[in-house]
């Protein structure tokens, strides 16, 4: 991504007047601080990344004689769980509000004057740690962007804790037409314990692991990505089978996903995520494997496709070989909108004829199928004709 938004902004420096302030490690320098984030749940994979990147900076540095130091790339390549935004019941993912549901808590990122002042203030912390060179000031400075992380979860904790308070005299008002004192007792004791469930924090031991882990002790098993992350995402959902994932359905039915499925293969669940970071009439890419197409584990994804997004382009590979591994696969683009009743998709499935030395974009052209999205059937999705 980085080489492609300086190869772009290369080009464009030839029409520019001002060529000032343009070479390629100015371009790198601002491209890694204004554009590219990371997150992985492997912490090796971390440092690798931020290896990676002060690396092309240092084979671009042309003054040697005044080196400028590494940037602070924490707050931009960060660990975690990209599938989980949940933390000790504190959601900040906007898409679980179904029709029909109340939100377990309060979100975070609603219209929100005081939130977005938080936010800010976030924000303008970690712009200031990235440029940070001394050690002191950079001790200093990540304690504050500690202080301003813990400042919004505590926020939104005393916003859930209003909440709470107001499920509780809802309680409290429907015990007036139970007749029964022992009935009255029963109904007032099970729901307060739900409740408790819900909403009650113990904000000192959430304080506790959140400094954990901004200061990198500890592994984060959840992603706020709307607090951390915006802008174009650039993912790569793993291959990973739903029998190496027994530890983490629990979490992924917790999270409410609708494409939850307890045999999907994990990749199914970034579908969902990638559609809910996306921004109203955003788009999406991805190739994955082409199970989900047809397999029993797929029928909640493909439901989630039809009804809630415009499906754009489908190519199925079939048993065409893209990878060297043995997965089949196949490129989706959808949009983040309402499909309207005639929206049409177009399809394309690769048959025996295409070979390597074909054009993918001309054999799609010439074997393109226009199909209403409403009148594919979701109990398997079967590109060709008849449906």
């Amino acid at each position: 991504m980085m080489h492609e938004i300086i190869k772009a902004r290369n080009v464009l420096t030839s029409y520019l007047e001002d060529k000032t302030k343009r070479g390629i490690y100015e371009f790198k320098r601002n491209c890694i601080q204004q554009s590219l984030y990371g997150v992985d749940i492997d912490p090796g994979a971390i440092d690798i990344a931020k290896l990676r990147l002060w690396l092309s900076l240092i084979v671009d540095e042309d003054d040697y004689h005044n080196i400028k130091p590494l940037p602070n790339l924490d707050y931009k390549i960060m660990q975690g769980n990209s599938l989980i935004e949940e933390f000790h019941g504190i959601s900040l993912n906007l898409e679980k509000e179904k029709k029909n549901e109340k939100p377990v808590n309060m979100q975070l990122f609603n219209v929100n004057k005081d939130l977005d002042k938080l936010i800010e203030n976030l924000h303008n912390k970690q712009d200031r740690l990235f440029l940070a060179t001394h050690p002191e000031e950079k001790k200093l400075l990540k304690r504050k962007v500690e202080d301003a992380v813990v400042e919004i979860f505590h926020y939104e904790l005393q916003r859930s804790n209003e909440e709470y308070f107001r499920e509780l005299r809802g309680i409290e008002d429907k015990l007036k037409i139970i007749p029964k004192e022992k009935d009255r007792k029963e109904y007032y004791d099970k729901e307060k314990a739900k409740l408790d469930k819900r909403y009650k924090f113990d904000f000192a031991t959430v304080e506790s692991e959140l400094r954990e882990m901004t200061r990198g002790n500890k592994e984060r098993n959840f992603f706020p990505w709307k607090l951390y992350f915006a802008d174009v995402v650039i993912a790569n959902p793993p291959y990973i089978r739903q029998e190496s994932i027994r530890n983490l359905k629990p979490l992924l039915k917790k999270a409410g996903y609708e494409v939850y499925n307890s045999t999907s293969d994990i990749y199914t669940y970034f579908y969902e995520k990638s559609y809910q970071i996306l921004k109203p009439k955003g788009f999406s890419t991805f190739i994955t494997s082409n199970k989900w197409m047809r397999a029993k584990y797929g029928e909640n994804l493909r439901k989630f496709f039809k009804n809630k997004t415009a499906l754009l382009n489908v190519i199925d590979f079939g048993g065409y070989k893209v990878f060297e591994a043995t997965v089949d696969t196949n490129i989706l683009i959808f949009k983040k909108e309402t499909p309207a009743s005639d929206h049409i998709l177009n399809a394309v499935n690769i048959e025996t004829d295409f070979t390597n030395d074909i054009e993918l974009d001309v054999y799609s052209k010439k074997h393109r199928l226009s199909i209403v999205q409403k009148e594919i059937d979701s109990k398997c999705f079967s590109l060709k004709f008849p449906f």
